[in-house]
């Protein structure tokens, strides 16, 4: 099977034949498959959870955690001992074989209600990790989606600078060919528009390795284009976020309650752990004169050498390290760290909304009023050259400054454990 496909060069039409089999081309759609590149967020995270690996990683460790829950509070499997004895010997014709079965279950003094409270406190935790790594994931997606507007819009600013550059570069060059200008003003306006070339040539790079990035938390390979405007809504205040942080299940400071809490318990199973198991069992005896014998009996490890003396170092170095980190939320670091971005992110909102309403307006009427002189034939081309640069970089760092507020936004929300 033979496809074709036309590409137009400057050096005419060249027809590009290109041969394929059936199998390529079937391989191909599904690379594609549910590919739609324009996107809201709202639909690119909806994807990502549905689609994403990451996801499934999520719920694979959420199926660890339950497993070593169940290891931790299930009994160890009772032990059946069985053996038949027979002698050669003529022991006053008592030459029956003997027979000793008995049936053991080891106990820890652990297993009596701490095994299960660690047990209930590791499933408690697998859960809350999750969600709050599923917080996180779609955070992270929305980041990028972000950025891939950003960068799309910054590649419109320099496709339009580049215009207008190409624009002032013809303008120039009838005023060199009139004497009315000098060869250094055409290449100056000539230089800026490669420059404005080189630049989009490197956008359009980043641009490919965020598509990438977002394919792959996607799960569907395309070259994304997001669809929709940034809206920077109002921060909560202060106390609002501090409320929320203290009420969320998934908040860093929740999670380091948890955290806590499960180190001082498995510190507790640790300590009990130091006492040897019991093993009670139930005896069941044939001896060879046809006499049948039950008994009970126990037996004990002797801790001369192990007394768990490893897991507990263990424990209690993860019980340092989880009240030291609950220790400084609680004594003023959360309040700290919620000041401390929400001041962040509203300066960089302010910014960038500074930038937005004021900067760009008066760069951009600052040229047309250098243009306008300029065509009236009483201003300075380097002065035109000036205010474009200043015109397109103004551009360029409100949409910076825009993703750098969603960035802020972003991490107070992973900090108080609720999207704000």
């Amino acid at each position: 099977m033979r496809s074709c496909r036309w590409l137009v060069i400057p050096l005419g039409i060249v027809s590009l034949c290109v041969s394929a089999q059936l199998r390529a081309e079937e391989g191909s759609l599904t690379a594609t498959a549910g590919c739609q590149p324009s996107i809201t967020l709202e639909d690119l995270q909806a994807r990502a959870l549905r689609n994403s690996l990451y996801v499934a990683d999520f719920d694979s460790e959420y199926t660890s955690a339950s497993s070593k829950a169940f290891e931790v509070e299930t009994l160890a499997n009772p032990e059946l001992q069985a053996e038949r004895v027979y002698t050669t010997m003529d022991i006053n014709g008592d030459n029956d074989p003997q027979t000793n079965v008995s049936i053991a279950q080891r106990l820890k003094i652990s297993n009596f209600g701490q095994r299960g409270k660690v047990a209930a406190l590791v499933r408690r935790v697998g859960d809350t990790q999750k969600r709050a790594k599923l917080l996180e994931f779609t955070q992270k997606v929305s980041l990028q989606f972000h950025t891939l507007r950003t960068l799309q819009q910054s590649e419109m600013i320099l496709i339009d600078a580049e215009r207008l550059a190409s624009k002032k570069v013809t303008l120039v060059h009838q005023g060199v060919e009139k004497g009315l200008l000098s060869e250094g003003d055409h290449k100056l306006f000539e230089g800026e528009k490669y420059r404005l070339q080189a630049q989009r040539r490197g956008l359009q790079g980043s641009i490919s390795a965020v598509q990438g990035e977002i394919s792959k938390a996607v799960g569907v390979i395309c070259n994304w284009s997001a669809s929709s405007e940034l809206t920077i809504e109002p921060l909560p205040s202060e106390q609002e976020l501090l409320a929320l942080a203290r009420q969320s299940s998934l908040s860093e400071v929740a999670r380091a309650d948890l955290l806590a809490e499960l180190a001082s318990e498995e510190l507790r199973l640790a300590e009990l752990d130091r006492y040897p198991e019991l093993a009670p069992r139930i005896v069941y005896q044939h001896t060879n004169d046809g006499g049948d014998f039950i008994g009970a009996g126990i037996s004990i490890p002797l801790p001369f050498f192990n007394r768990n003396q490893g897991e507990l170092s263990r424990s209690q170095a993860v019980h340092r390290v989880a009240q030291k980190r609950q220790e400084l939320l609680t004594q003023g670091g959360l309040e700290m760290q919620v000041r401390s971005l929400r001041n962040t992110a509203a300066a960089a909102i302010d910014q960038a909304q500074l930038y937005s309403a004021k900067v760009v307006p008066s760069y951009e009427a600052a040229l047309r009023s250098q243009e306008r002189i300029y065509s009236q034939g009483k201003g300075n081309v380097l002065q035109v050259w000036q205010t474009l640069r200043l015109f397109n970089e103004a551009r360029s760092e409100a949409l910076s400054l825009q993703l750098a507020a969603v960035t802020t936004r972003i991490q107070l929300s992973l900090l108080v454990g609720e999207v704000v």
